[in-house]
């Protein structure tokens, strides 16, 4: 797939999570901050996915999905996220394993 994908340019995207509709002002700032952290790090982001929804289950994640689709295409270069906890609450490790095997890294801002 990297082959494949040799000549595009891989994009940079950024994800942010909250788990309630009364948490949507929290899921702007943290946007922002993602938007922030790749400017002050010089990488350019191509396109941003958020979702309002449990971390624990992904039935309502629905921009995680489209941006997963993108990462098994072997499209996505890096993937930016606040927290381990704003991919997944549990199994952080396995998409971890799965993405690199795609070639995509995950920058964390914060280990807290």
């Amino acid at each position: 797939f990297l082959l494949k994908n040799k000549h595009s340019k891989r994009l940079t995207v950024l994800y942010g999570r909250v788990s309630t509709y009364k948490q949507k002002a929290d899921l702007a700032n943290q946007m922002q901050e993602l938007s922030d952290f790749a400017q002050s790090k010089g990488f350019q982001a191509n396109d941003s996915f958020q979702d309002i929804a449990s971390g624990i289950s992904f039935k309502n994640r629905k921009q995680f999905f489209k941006m997963l689709d993108l990462i098994l295409a072997g499209k996505v270069k890096r993937i930016i996220i606040t927290r381990k906890d704003r991919l997944s609450r549990v199994g952080f490790e396995l998409f971890e394993y799965l993405f690199q095997n795609y070639g995509t890294e995950i920058d964390v801002i914060s280990d807290e």
